[in-house]
């Protein structure tokens, strides 16, 4: 079987259809069931360096899940509640709901009909929401007007984030993924009175030996992120960087790491919250059972329709349409406080309550903890849900429940 993976990950780096590609499967112990990288860092490169599963790469999104864990830690601790409102911890997060453009293509408000919480956040039901991704196209027309286009992928000036933002809907009316785990980074930030990324530092990557993880590569030999044109070349863009004086990192997407580093995050979880390595515990038992394994979507109030579908982009260079959950067709889905949970077992594979993302570059990962098996595989190619990767994808997830 594994010959065969490794076939099919090679025949994607042959047909330069990725640059480098890797995997990683562990089980409950910490055993590697799988432990593959292929290609190379730069697709432009015939002298580049080999891909490896310790190689830097933007995580993206898969930043979400980290940020979302410290925000756990605050709650465990009582410095925070789900129910608080947003604006307890920022004031300044009184964002209107926008009903519609006027013919200057400037914003119609009116307040919100519901206070936005830090479950709102949680569950991407904030009404806040990307301006590249998905049917709302209000924020995109806004930005387009002002020459922002796809702005909201940046870390931007304080003014622009916040007087340069409004909600799509009101809070709690329904699901729809966007820019709301920013705002539980900001909230980290002041109450725990360290940036974002000195807090993940101490209370995330230390506990799990995650040496390889921050806001920065270290040194040149990371994946470059590569755009695929409708041909399918690829082109590796070197000026895609981290940000070297941010104003504030936000929590959705600005980490570097390894997909190693990042398999250690997923065998923590995979342990409720207690790394079988280092034995270093980051959340309680309880709290991963209750929290980062359960659907909240009935908590909210709304509906989990759309969970995990991507309509057509309105940046097609970012993103494609499709499935995060392409493994779990006619499966209902819901949202925990970190994780996309499938609400039934799907055949052969995952069971009910798993937890899976993924991260814009073409990472995806899922956690299994009833089965006690997760796994993550990771390029960095442009637009989001290539078809290939996302194949492969179900391909290592069903590698790991062959055996």
């Amino acid at each position: 079987m594994a010959t065969q993976l490794n076939s099919s990950f090679e025949g994607l780096v042959k047909a330069k259809s990725v640059p480098g590609i890797g995997a990683v499967i562990l089980d409950k112990s910490g055993k590697r069931l799988y432990d593959s990288s292929f290609g190379t860092i730069n697709a432009n490169d015939e002298n580049a360096k080999p891909f490896t599963n310790d190689t830097h790469l933007f995580l993206w999104s898969c930043t979400k899940l980290i940020t979302s864990l410290c925000t756990l830690q605050l709650v465990e601790q009582g410095k925070v509640s789900l129910s608080d409102p947003v604006t307890k911890h920022l004031p300044k997060d009184n964002f209107q709901v926008c009903e519609r453009l006027d013919e200057n293509s400037k914003p119609v408000l009116r307040n919100p009909k519901t206070e936005m919480t830090l479950l709102h956040l949680m569950t991407h039901t904030s009404g806040l929401t990307y301006d590249f991704f998905g049917s709302d196209t209000l924020l995109y027309d806004y930005r387009a007007a002002k020459g922002q286009a796809g702005a909201s992928l940046l870390t931007l000036s304080e003014e622009w984030q916040y007087n340069d933002a409004f909600l799509a809907f009101d809070p709690g009316a329904r699901h729809h993924y966007g820019a709301n785990i920013d705002r539980l980074g900001f909230i980290i930030e002041e109450v725990s009175g360290m940036r974002l990324e000195e807090y993940m530092a101490k209370h995330i990557f230390e506990p799990l030996g995650m040496k390889n993880s921050g806001p920065q590569f270290k040194g040149e030999d990371w994946l470059r992120v590569h755009m695929k044109d409708m041909e399918g070349k690829l082109t590796a863009v070197e000026a895609v960087q981290p940000p070297k004086a941010p104003w504030r990192f936000g929590g959705g997407h600005f980490l570097v790491s390894t997909l190693n580093d990042y398999s250690q995050v997923l065998l923590a979880l995979l342990n409720g919250g207690k790394h079988p390595g280092t034995g270093e515990r980051i959340l309680k038992d309880e709290t991963v059972r209750d929290y980062v394994f359960k659907d909240f979507i009935p908590e909210v109030g709304c509906t989990g329709e759309g969970i995990g579908v991507c309509g057509q982009s309105l940046l097609p260079g970012l993103s494609n349409a499709g499935d995060v959950g392409a493994a779990l067709p006619g499966v209902p889905r819901g949202w925990s406080c970190g994780l996309m949970i499938n609400k039934e077992d799907v055949p052969g594979l995952r069971k009910e309550g798993s937890g899976a993302w993924a991260g814009l570059g073409n990472l995806y990962y899922w956690i299994d903890a009833k089965s006690g098996v997760a796994g993550i595989i990771g390029s960095e190619i442009l637009p989001f849900l290539d078809p290939d990767v996302v194949g492969l994808f179900t391909e290592v997830e069903k590698f790991a429940y062959a055996g």
